[in-house]
């Protein structure tokens, strides 16, 4: 199974190193840089990191589309270079409701 993942998040790794820099990027020359046959297929798989919030996309003026790395895309690539070690961390404010999870939890293993 680990094996299976590797390769899998080795493309998207690939993706995401090839847009590092934070240019905006049309799918045929993605595709030829990420070495994905046939560049149909590419139009697919970005939308898929597009839906994993990895990747925003855009249109120039005469209608093509171009993608770029998000914020999130960044956070994932240092992950999968980290060699997927831990998940990617949390933001440091957990927010209003962790105090109330913290307590009602450390009552339940008082019982």
């Amino acid at each position: 199974m680990k094996r299976k993942r590797e390769l899998y998040n080795s493309k998207k790794k690939c993706v995401l190193e090839i847009l590092e820099d934070g240019t905006w990027m049309d799918i045929p020359a993605l595709a030829g840089k990420a070495k994905i046959d046939p560049v149909r297929r590419s139009y697919t798989y970005l939308a898929h990191l597009e839906g994993l919030n990895l990747l925003t996309r855009g249109y120039n003026s005469g209608g093509k589309l171009y993608y770029r790395i998000t914020t999130r895309g960044l956070e994932r690539l240092n992950w999968l270079r980290l060699g997927n070690e831990s998940a990617p961390k949390a933001s440091k404010s957990s927010g209003p409701l962790e105090p109330l999870i913290v307590s009602i939890l450390s009552g339940i293993s008082k019982h």
